[in-house]
C-alpha cells in the first residue's frame, strides 16, 4: 500500500492529494514507504528511555522483596511511563515526545525530592546518572521535535 510522502499516512493508489494533508501526488510520488523516517536524536531518545524502564523494573523487584509494595507500585508507574514515551517516540508522535518530557521532569522531581528527604542515605552522586539521563531525554526530544508528528 503506498503512503504519502509527505505525512506519512497510508494512501489509496491513483489519488492525486493526500486525504490526510492534502499534498498533491504525482505517480512517482506516491510510492510505498515501508518505514517511518526519523531523525537520528528521536531514536537516540526512544532507546535511552527503553533503557531507563530497566533500572526502574530492577528497583520494582528488590522492593517487592523487601515487602515494600507502595514503592514497587511506583517503579512499576514509571517503568510504564518509560516505556510508553519510548515506543510512541519510536513511533514518531510528538504525544510520545511530550510523555517522554513529562517522565524526564518528575523523575527528577522525584530524584531531588530522595536527596532532600532521605540526605542521610542518598547523595548527589546518586542521582547524577538520573539527572543526566533526563537532561539528555529532553535535549534530544528539542532537537528532533519539528520531525515529530500528530497521532492520527
Amino acid at each position: 500500500m503506498p503512503f504519502c510522502p509527505n505525512c506519512g499516512k497510508e494512501i489509496t493508489e491513483g489519488n492525486l492529494f493526500c486525504p490526510d494533508c492534502g499534498t498533491k501526488l504525482a505517480e512517482s510520488e506516491a510510492r510505498a514507504i515501508t518505514e517511518v523516517k526519523r531523525p537520528l536524536s528521536i531514536t537516540v531518545c526512544a532507546i535511552l528511555l527503553f533503557i531507563c524502564a530497566v533500572p526502574h523494573i530492577i528497583n520494582m523487584v528488590d522492593f517487592i522483596t523487601y515487602g515494600d509494595v507502595a514503592t514497587s507500585v511506583i517503579q512499576l508507574f514509571f517503568a510504564i511511563f518509560a516505556f510508553v514515551a519510548g515506543y510512541f517516540l519510536w513511533k514518531s508522535k510528538k504525544i510520545g515526545g511530550i510523555i517522554a518530557i513529562a517522565y524526564a521532569i518528575i523523575t527528577t522531581i522525584a530524584a531531588i525530592s530522595l536527596l532532600v528527604y532521605f540526605s542521610q542515605w542518598v547523595t548527589v552522586y546518586d542521582i547524577i546518572p538520573d539527572l543526566s539521563f533526563n537532561i539528555a531525554i529532553i535535549i534530544l526530544i528539542v532537537v528532533g521535535w519539528k520531525h515529530l508528528k500528530y497521532p492520527q
